[in-house]
């Protein structure tokens, strides 16, 4: 497709991932080493050094702060957020789990603490996933959203384009689809919880906002990635007839 109807190719989004790429490559590698004179001892001109920032404690691994980057966001949109939110639902049956969420700094988790919810946000955002699987993927498949036939032998030289359109469609599907099954575990543990359980609120009418949203949009981006994985791996004739 051309960019005159406003869409961009396959290709030209490649491009752009792989622009996008090397400016956070440089970004990362975060030294720079000029060889300009700044003096002559001997005759010999003296490098200048600019220090390296990467080691800087802010940056590093061991330091304050961490950086989100495309190798672990992935992960802390498809698992940990939506296993955050079925965690805060339920937390509404354990006190140890309201002192993991708790805001106030009187009752500010510690680090053991935090650490446990990051662990447990994790597990349940697998949990998540497996329900999803089998609810969400079930009803999407059963009206229209089928997984093509792909060709994995084509896929050598083809792995960046196809690891992008995991990154820009499957990932957020991932979200998406979770956040919707974890929702509704949070809704479903609010209604238990809450005294007498027919009692509605405005929460219930958001809950039915927030999920068909979240159902449209995951919907939209699994068939957006579906349909560009068909045009990267589809079959050749050659393979269909034989």
């Amino acid at each position: 497709m051309s960019k005159s109807d406003g869409r961009c190719t396959l290709d030209q989004i490649l491009n752009e991932w792989h622009r996008a790429q090397k400016k956070n490559l440089i970004r990362k590698l975060g030294f720079l080493c000029a060889n300009d004179t700044v003096g002559k001892a001997g005759g010999r001109h003296q490098p200048q050094r600019i220090p390296c920032l990467a080691h800087s404690p802010m940056l590093s691994y061991g330091g304050k702060m961490k950086d989100v980057t495309s190798n672990n966001f992935g992960v802390l949109i498809a698992y940990l957020v939506p296993g955050a939110i079925a965690l805060w639902g339920l937390s509404s049956f354990s006190p140890s789990m309201r002192a993991w969420f708790a805001s106030t700094p009187a009752d500010a988790p510690t680090i053991s603490g935090f650490l446990y919810l990051t662990v447990a946000s994790l597990a349940v955002g697998m949990t998540v996933t497996a329900i999803r699987w089998a609810c969400v993927d079930l009803v999407h498949s059963a009206t229209g959203l089928k997984a093509p036939d792909l060709d994995f032998s084509q896929l050598p030289g083809k792995v960046d384009a196809y690891r992008l359109l995991i990154e820009i469609h499957y990932v957020h599907y991932q979200f998406y689809s979770n956040a919707l099954t974890a929702t509704a575990i949070a809704w479903i543990c609010h209604r238990i919880s809450i005294q007498p359980t027919c009692q509605l609120s405005w929460i219930d009418p958001a809950f039915l906002l927030v999920e068909g949203i979240f159902f449209l949009t995951s919907r939209d981006t699994l068939r957006k990635y579906l349909k560009r994985t068909e045009q990267l791996l589809k079959p050749s004739a050659f393979n269909v007839s034989s």
